[in-house]
């Protein structure tokens, strides 16, 4: 037997009247000793043909009488009719080039979809292009081609209305059978992940759909094919799915049903019974166990993590906990991260754990917390960001807040606040507090747009008024001109004869220019009242740190710095309280120092 090798030039084959593009590549492939896969095909013409059943052999339906025939859906509809097309094409060498979309269509070939990828680009200088290529896909799926000039302006539409590259899919029905519904059988669709462990889901979301089987009906399919639908297995079938009507409600439609969540929680599927649990319940989590519980911070779910052990971690290193409340019994790990609404701590944060709510209650803390409500029982060198902040005892750290709240301060202590710090014991020094209006997390944010703000208009206010006063001096020297050309003009509305078009057009890039102007000078004007009212309301924001107070109940110890920074106007203040003197430290409007007193 003899070795035949593969050819290294290929020449265009053409091929006359093939019905399977497939079946003609693969003998054309085989007769040049040739990979099928390295072959491709330009269509070159497409002949349409008829038959009926009492036909012998197909006629052949004019190129100019096509798109006719097949827009009649008498002829569409005659269940005796066959239609066919066969290709004239020509088999070459393929080129290396990749579509970026792909053919959709369901199994009777009832409908026909293009999906452009994420990343499809469209101009219409590819559109000739492009639509070649898809009628290459349906002469490959033996799709009937008609219609194509009302098929082409729809699909240009459609491009057109896309912002492009493509974000996401974009998906296109290209084209349809006459008449045909294809059968559907009854199944179960879930829209949630139900075979995950912690799976959240808020109130009225989508848990899954029973699709209920329907009868198809009998119509031409996109390959000109007559197709009648088979009949469904199980035709009248009730929903297979269990499940709590107290967590999940159930809405019917004629053709599905819907099962929707009554309640926020864990959605939880178990021996064929699906339920909504609001609290989950879970030794440890760490990547050994349970992975990262990732959830709806509305979904109204509870987590509890109960491993107490002081040697042990309950969240573990890099794990990541999201839900509405989250209960943990001992420690948090390295990296690990907390988002909440409110979090419950028994035992201690780690230095690189970062913790996120609205409320949290922390026995020792030593990492991250930024939230509004804080309550933290040791506070050891760890980072606090929040509204109000409460500490029992602080052994080092800083606490940037609006009001500060310490039962007993050890040393070494950074306090930033916004209205108020109070200490009720200090039983050592070297500590530091702060007063500014933009020391707590939400203070600091509308701090930083009123500072953007006024910085920007201030910064536009300068670059257009350069640009106008240029512009005022071109205009100027314009003017004379434009004088004349309007007394001009006059004279021809009075004679009531038609000026010259220069003159007009002259006059007219004249008077635009001055609209131009005046426009450029109402901009400057807006751009001037948005820096004064952001310097009022800098102004405003600033005045509320002037009753900022600082108290030490328990009287001052050891060596203590105090700082208020005003910014509007710039002001930097620093005292230096001494045990035994006066209590508490406040701003005297009048002298504008910082004054103490009990």
């Amino acid at each position: 037997m003899l070795n035949k090798k593969p050819s290294s030039t290929f020449q265009p084959y053409y091929v006359n009247e093939c019905e399977n593009i497939k079946l003609a590549i693969k003998q054309v492939a085989s007769k040049f000793n040739k990979d099928p896969n390295t072959l491709d095909f330009d269509l070159q013409n497409i002949i349409t043909y008829k038959k009926t059943s009492q036909d012998q052999q197909l006629k052949l339906i004019p190129q100019n009488e096509v798109n006719l025939f097949l827009n009649n859906r008498n002829n569409l509809l005659d269940s005796n009719l066959t239609i066919t097309q066969h290709y004239c094409v020509t088999i070459k060498e393929q080129s290396k080039k990749q579509r970026q979309f792909h053919f959709q269509a369901d199994k009777i070939f009832s409908e026909i979809f293009l999906i452009f990828r994420v990343g499809f680009t469209y101009t219409d200088t590819i559109f000739e292009s492009l639509y070649e290529e898809i009628r290459k896909i349906k002469v490959w799926n033996k799709i009937l081609i008609f219609n194509e000039f009302a098929e082409k302006k729809t699909l240009k539409e459609f491009l057109s209305s896309l912002e492009y590259p493509l974000k996401q899919e974009a998906k296109y029905l290209l084209v349809q059978g006459t008449n045909l519904l294809p059968t559907l059988e009854s199944k179960l669709e879930f829209k949630k992940e139900i075979t995950k462990n912690f799976q959240t889901i808020n109130k009225n979301e989508i848990i899954c759909i029973y699709h209920k089987a329907l009868q198809g009906k009998p119509g031409r399919n996109t390959r000109g094919e007559y197709i009648i639908p088979k009949v469904p297995k199980i035709l009248h079938q009730n929903s297979p799915l269990k499940y709590d009507s107290a967590s999940i409600k159930a809405k019917e439609y004629p053709n599905a049903i819907y099962y929707l969540s009554a309640i926020g929680g864990i959605l939880k599927y178990d021996k064929d019974y699906l339920q909504i649990q609001d609290t989950f319940e879970v030794k440890e989590v760490s990547l050994k166990t349970t992975g990262s519980l990732i959830g709806g911070i509305d979904s109204g779910t509870t987590i509890n993590i109960t491993e107490a052990d002081n040697l042990k971690e309950s969240l573990g290193q890099g794990m990541k906990v999201e839900a509405s409340k989250v209960n943990i019994a001992g420690n948090v790990g390295a990296h690990a991260e907390i988002k909440v609404k409110e979090v419950n701590i028994g035992g201690f944060t780690h230095q690189s754990s970062k913790i996120y709510a609205q409320n949290a209650t922390i026995k020792i803390h030593k990492g991250y917390v930024y939230g509004e409500i804080i309550k933290i029982q040791n506070l050891e060198t760890g980072i606090i960001e929040g509204k109000r902040v409460e500490v029992e005892q602080m052994y080092g750290g800083k606490i940037y807040a609006d009001e500060i709240f310490i039962q007993k301060l050890h040393t070494n202590a950074f306090l930033y606040a916004t209205k108020n710090i109070r200490i009720a014991t200090m039983l050592k020094g070297e500590n530091k507090f702060f007063i500014a209006a933009n020391y707590s997390p939400q203070a600091k944010e509308y701090f930083n747009t009123l500072i953007k703000t006024k910085n920007d208009s201030m910064q536009q206010v300068i670059i257009l008024t350069k640009e106008l006063k240029a512009e005022i001096l071109h205009i100027q020297k314009l003017k004379p001109t434009a004088d004349e050309t309007r007394k001009t003009l006059m004279l021809y509305k009075n004679t009531k004869t038609t000026p010259p078009s220069y003159l007009l057009k002259e006059f007219e890039a004249y008077h635009q220019l001055v609209l131009d102007l005046k426009h450029k000078q109402e901009t400057i004007n807006q751009l001037s009242q948005t820096y004064k009212q952001s310097l009022k309301d800098l102004n405003t924001f600033d005045k509320a740190t002037q009753n900022a107070t600082i108290e030490i109940q328990s009287g001052w110890v050891g060596y203590n710095e105090v700082h208020y920074h005003f910014y509007s106007p710039k002001l930097e203040l620093m005292l230096i309280p001494k045990p035994n003197q006066p209590k508490k430290v406040s701003y005297n409007k009048q002298t504008k120092q910082l004054i103490l007193q009990e």
